[in-house]
């Protein structure tokens, strides 16, 4: 097979493929615009799914699959690809230990009350009036109950927190004491102390958190963003946290990327951003290539069927 790749990873990594597969091709490049001459004999492309447009399918004929480096799949155009018949994989999955540490930092910045004293260091003000809460005592609500959810839930459950889930059909996933359909996510969230969302993007998440849910939170709660942007109504939260009907937000994905110079967000003081980097890691590259290693092994072995392979794409869903 020849393999065309618009990443280019480290050469331990290349050589790591080659050597393991020596009797395929594999081109890595920088950027697609560097892959021209190889477009239409690529059997597989690995990219991280920003280049994969109509245009570039059409002129892919000998394509079969797409091994999408990322977990966001929300700009492939998977009409046209179905069609194809062409296989897509992703590396879900692979964000879940960077993505659970960094919202399990934020739980515990939020409450234990980091903001105020560091506050109070700068204004040299002794004031012992405010008390750090305990993690027994608190509701962690994850919505988005996958494996990224999942072990951020396993991490709050050695801590003594509660755990709420919310997913597709409300079925229980591990490390979770309490869980709800998508649809019962007013109530879900209506007791919890701080709501991770780690949603993905598709028709039935566009601004699920809205009124409606910033309406039924406790006032003292802290939400946290690190699943996909377009899951936040960004006008609504703007209003509902100077409104008070919330206490916090952390933020790590927006609507628009990067986030405008002069979007209200970068001046809001009960807003905390950081520029899309929960999921960063320097493990994320080599997990990356064991997924589609592992998948291109059981491809050379039994053939193009699915049943085996690991993170293949629904395009209905679009996850």
């Amino acid at each position: 097979m020849k393999v065309i790749s618009s990443l280019l990873p480290k050469e331990s990594l290349q050589a790591a493929c080659m050597e393991k597969f020596p009797d395929d091709t594999f081109v890595f490049a920088k950027g697609i615009e560097n892959l021209e001459s190889h477009v239409e004999d690529a059997e597989v492309f690995i990219t991280y799914a920003d280049d994969v447009t109509e245009d570039w399918i059409d002129r892919a004929k000998s394509l079969r699959w797409i091994m999408v480096m990322s977990a966001g799949l929300d700009r492939i155009p998977f009409d046209l690809i179905e069609k194809r018949g062409i296989l897509v994989t992703n590396v879900r999955g692979i964000h879940a230990k960077p993505m659970a540490e960094y919202a399990l930092m934020y739980f515990l910045d939020h409450i234990k009350n980091r903001a105020f004293f560091e506050q109070q260091q700068k204004n040299q003000v002794w004031d012992r009036t405010v008390k750090p809460t305990e993690c027994c005592d608190q509701t962690l609500c994850v919505v988005g109950a996958g494996a990224i959810g999942s072990e951020l839930a396993r991490l709050a459950k050695l801590l003594g927190v509660r755990t709420v889930g919310v997913n597709t059909s409300g079925q229980m996933r591990p490390h979770f004491d309490e869980m709800y359909a998508i649809s019962g996510l007013t109530t879900a969230v209506q007791n919890a102390d701080f709501v991770a969302s780690v949603l993905p993007s598709t028709n039935d998440t566009k601004h699920v958190f809205d009124d409606s849910v910033w309406g039924v939170m406790k006032e003292t709660a802290g939400f946290l963003n690190m699943g996909r942007g377009s899951a936040v109504d960004e006008d609504s939260l703007l209003n509902a946290l100077r409104e008070s009907k919330l206490a916090h937000a952390y933020l790590d994905v927006f609507e628009t990327e990067p986030l405008p110079e002069d979007h209200p967000f970068w001046t809001e003081q009960t807003i905390t951003i950081t520029p899309h980097i929960s999921g960063t890691s320097k493990h994320y590259l080599p997990r990356a290539f064991e997924i589609f290693s592992r998948n291109m092994e059981l491809i050379k072995e039994q053939g193009w069927s699915v049943s085996q392979l690991q993170n293949v794409i629904d395009g209905q869903r679009g996850y």
